[in-house]
């Protein structure tokens, strides 16, 4: 929900889901734990 597309390049300042949420970093699996692993 924060990303509609890989966010490979983003670089903006949106730090919340179009509802409301905080949007976690790529490379944490806190709070939500996700299968993209940053190599």
């Amino acid at each position: 929900e924060c990303m509609h597309c890989s966010g490979e390049n983003y670089d903006g300042k949106i730090s919340k889901t179009m509802s409301g949420l905080e949007c976690q970093a790529w490379d944490s699996q806190s709070p939500h734990a996700h299968g993209y692993i940053p190599s």
